[in-house]
């Protein structure tokens, strides 16, 4: 299950943070993200270095995709079709996975 986190953080990480996705996409999920945190922080995030940045942008897709995989509920929908679609693609593939750990499990 870590490794399956993991991965899909960081296909959702790129579909939110790439320059690829957002010089595609007019929105993403990081756009909007970064605006409601902007909102409630009255301050933009300044980061001490590309590191400390890529962390937090890591940790940002992690939060997201534990949210998606224990189903308690959505921190961030998708902006845009391409977003949507990853979104169902990973939540049955997590899905999946969750159902064949827990079959494991019980199958001892």
């Amino acid at each position: 299950l870590l490794c399956t986190m993991h991965y899909t953080a960081c296909i959702w990480n790129v579909l939110g943070f790439s320059t690829f996705a957002r010089s595609s996409f007019h929105t993403t999920w990081a756009d909007i993200y970064e605006e409601d945190s902007e909102q409630f922080q009255d301050n933009v995030m300044v980061y001490a270095s590309p590191l400390a940045e890529m962390v937090d942008h890591y940790l940002t897709a992690v939060f997201l995709v534990l949210s998606l995989i224990t189903g308690l509920g959505l921190a961030q929908l998708p902006a845009n079709y391409v977003e949507a679609f990853a979104f169902v693609a990973l939540a049955v593939t997590n899905m999946t996975v969750y159902a064949w750990a827990v079959g494991g499990i019980s199958g001892l």
